[in-house]
């Protein structure tokens, strides 16, 4: 009977662990006079979620499916909604530099590396 609870008890934890990602990693969008209005949280089970926050338009999420390959970091399947409408999928992919405490977002143009000056984000500590 004790090994049976036992081994309930371990299940249970486990569930609510896959249930319950933890944010390993939380970046906040830094541009020059202007406001911190974006989040990109990264979890320990290789999603991440944004959330970038507007005036009457309210907040734009996005969720998919985060790797790292060097010093670029990934964001696949990416699933979009505004407020709290259902998720749409999208047929894009995001890529950001990784480099010290940074992500940059770029794209390849003319196979050269352009940088996005928008799109700078800085990790901040997590809770």
């Amino acid at each position: 009977m004790k090994k049976t609870l036992h081994i309930f008890f371990i299940l249970l934890l486990l569930s609510f662990s896959i249930q319950n990602p933890k944010t390993i990693a939380t970046y906040k969008r830094s541009i020059k006079n202007a406001p911190e209005n974006g989040i990109i949280y990264l979890r320990n089970n290789g999603t991440f979620l944004t959330q970038f926050f507007g005036g009457c338009d309210g907040t734009l999420e996005t969720q998919g499916k985060w790797k790292i390959n060097k010093d670029t970091i990934t964001f696949t399947e990416i699933e979009t909604r505004m407020m709290n409408d259902p998720w749409k999928k999208t047929n894009r992919d995001c890529k950001y530099l990784m480099k010290k405490q940074t992500l940059t977002a770029f794209s390849i143009v003319d196979n050269k590396v352009v940088l996005d000056s928008n799109e700078i984000y800085k990790k901040v500590k997590n809770k």
